[in-house]
């Protein structure tokens, strides 16, 4: 998708030159040499498309999903994913890069939705070993003054810290454990209790999950149309966030369309 964008910027930049004498010839080959300067450049301008917007917004948005009872105040989405990059064959297990969902070296975003799928904020590139709720709470001021009053759909990644905001709140799914069962080092699940989970319980993780999934993941959306993002990325990580963060503002761009 990128490629046929780059694509179309080089036939217009063409175009142009046909009319105006610039002095030298662009070439195909000059215009890929520079796709680091056009993904930069692409990265800036998605600042412009991916914005907070406010509760009301976010409530609108939601007012034409139809959820169940438990959740039927949900107006945002939260979620994480983690994007290969090269060096698996001479990483340790025990660097910052490596991630345990990957298994391999990774590179982890985050990003928060309201219910038409628009992003509303993009984090990342950071660590894969960034736990998601060792990122909420790191980032807990500006999420509490910035989305206040949001109601976010998330996995039990963010259960534990989630319950530390008071001005926004999370709705996340309960996971129960055996008496005995120990909690795996690469798991960032925090589970409690022990025994069956109730009847009550079982149908909010029920509501909670169709709620979840009505809103298409962003990175579900990005590794579909990205080409480049099918397999670990080789180039600097500082392109690979250049290009996570216009392929989310030309998400948000086409679903306003």
């Amino acid at each position: 998708y990128w490629y046929i964008m780059f694509k179309r910027m080089f036939s217009y930049l063409i175009s142009y030159v046909n009319v105006v004498n610039i002095g030298y010839q662009i070439t195909e080959h000059s215009f890929k040499h520079n796709v680091p300067i056009v993904r930069e450049a692409l990265s800036n301008w998605a600042d412009g498309e991916i914005r907070v917007g406010n509760l009301a917004e976010w409530k609108e948005a939601a007012s034409k999903t139809r959820f169940g009872n438990r959740v039927a105040d949900s107006n945002l989405w939260m979620d994480s994913s983690d994007y290969p990059i090269v060096g698996k064959s001479s990483t340790s297990r025990k660097s910052p890069q490596w991630s345990y969902k990957l298994n391999g070296v990774g590179r982890r975003y985050m990003a928060l939705s309201n219910a038409h799928g628009h992003v509303l904020k993009l984090w990342g590139g950071y660590s894969p070993n960034v736990y998601d709720g060792d990122l909420i709470t790191a980032n807990k001021e500006y999420i509490e003054s910035t989305f206040e009053g949001g109601v976010v759909l998330a996995d039990n990644h963010f259960r534990s810290a989630g319950r530390g905001f008071k001005k926004v709140k999370y709705y996340t799914n309960i996971a129960r454990r055996q008496l005995g069962q120990k909690r795996s080092r690469n798991s960032e699940v925090v589970e409690e209790g022990t025994g069956p989970l109730t009847r009550e319980e079982e149908a909010f993780n029920r509501e909670h999950q169709v709620a979840r999934a009505r809103v298409e993941s962003p990175f579900g959306w990005m590794k579909t149309k990205f080409q480049a993002l099918h397999k670990p990325w080789w180039e600097s990580e500082e392109q690979l966030d250049y290009l996570i963060k216009y392929a989310t503002a030309i998400l948000n761009y086409k679903r306003n369309i």
